[in-house]
């Protein structure tokens, strides 16, 4: 039902590629991580949450959407999208047709999170699953505990500038979607997170209140969201006095860590 080709995961029977490594003719995404969806492809088909948050980072794509839990039709075979609970729009791909019943995971958590609909367990004969977390020092704290804790350092900073790197994509949205749930006090962010922040709402997600940075200067006492990639770059030049932190759970490897 679904093989590795040279462009990535291909379905022969419906014709099509799910989240392709190169530009395809037809590619079913599984949300809207830059590693799972790629520019190029001649069309898009995924959740219509995902297609505004790719819209944003695709500007131009072709993108039909297919809500979750609706079944269509392709080629040979009948694709239907599942929550995930990964990120806003994340699925799993559910494909039935002459070999039974496959999924594809993309990626998932089982958790609860309050920018997303929780994950979907689905009977299946084949299950194609992400492992990114996989291994056993992967063990998280509690959601809830994480964002008191980042609150408590921010607090603690109050002479400085507090700058906390994350992707802008996904994880800054739960950050501020966390915050909201405990302080409510305004959040900094980059200007690349500003943006998919305003689609979260515009789908009902509630977000702490965000101001984008601009051409502010200082901001001591306050918190910054920022993508990991604006560390060291001319853009830190405007915070005179900082202390920074990173939000990943790829933090857990010590490797990590040191770099």
């Amino acid at each position: 039902m679904i093989v590795e080709s040279e462009q990535g995961l291909y379905c022969p029977e419906g014709g099509f590629h799910l989240d392709p490594l190169l530009p395809v003719e037809r590619a079913v995404l599984t949300h809207a991580h830059g590693d799972h969806a790629r520019a190029g492809s001649a069309s898009y088909l995924c959740t219509p949450e995902t297609a505004a948050l790719l819209r944003r980072r695709l500007e131009g794509a072709r993108v039909e959407t297919l809500r979750y839990g609706e079944r269509r039709t392709i080629g040979g075979v009948t694709l239907s999208l599942h929550p995930a609970g990964h990120m806003l729009g994340s699925a799993q791909a559910r494909i039935e047709g002459h070999s039974g019943i496959w999924v594809l995971s993309g990626d998932y958590k089982r958790e609860p999170d309050p920018t997303c609909a929780a994950f979907e367990p689905l009977r299946c004969d084949v299950f194609i699953t992400e492992a990114t977390y996989a291994l056993p020092l992967f063990r998280w704290d509690e959601p809830a505990s994480v964002a008191r804790e980042i609150v408590a350092w921010w607090q603690g900073n109050a002479k400085k500038t507090s700058i906390l790197f994350c992707y802008a994509l996904g994880k800054a949205q739960r950050l501020l979607a966390e915050i909201a749930r405990i302080d409510d006090r305004p959040v900094w962010v980059h200007g690349m997170v500003e943006p998919f922040a305003q689609v979260y709402r515009e789908q009902g997600v509630r977000l702490a209140e965000t101001r984008h940075v601009g051409d502010e200067r200082g901001l001591l006492g306050e918190l910054v969201l920022a993508p990991i990639t604006a560390r060291g770059t001319p853009w830190m030049k405007r915070f005179r006095s900082f202390e920074q932190a990173f939000a990943s759970g790829l933090l857990r490897i010590r490797g990590t860590r040191r770099r």
